[in-house]
């Protein structure tokens, strides 16, 4: 199976200078674990669940911290016509 058998084109994004409690509201809301962390049309990383409970437990402010500063700055990406199969297998061995 390809990836754009399944994708979905929308996605969720804060900006990163919007703080992880909005993006943790948000990801609340649209019912997600995760989402993109933008500059303007640029992406910068990803946010996830796990990643506002890391700022949680170092004490980050999460009112006033920026997203940016917590999300995972090192995302891949993939093409629509590659095998959803090869992406899970490049995701184990990450």
């Amino acid at each position: 199976m390809r990836v754009e058998e399944v994708y979905r084109p929308e996605a969720f994004a804060r900006e990163a200078t919007d703080s992880p409690s909005e993006a943790a509201s948000k990801m609340t809301s649209r019912h997600v674990g995760a989402l993109a962390v933008v500059d303007g049309n640029s992406l910068v990383g990803i946010l996830s669940e796990r990643d506002v409970v890391h700022a949680v437990a170092e004490g980050a402010d999460l009112l006033r911290a920026g997203a940016g500063s917590h999300a995972t700055l090192d995302v891949e990406t993939t093409k629509l016509a590659e095998d959803t199969t090869d992406i899970a297998r490049k995701m184990l061995d990450a």
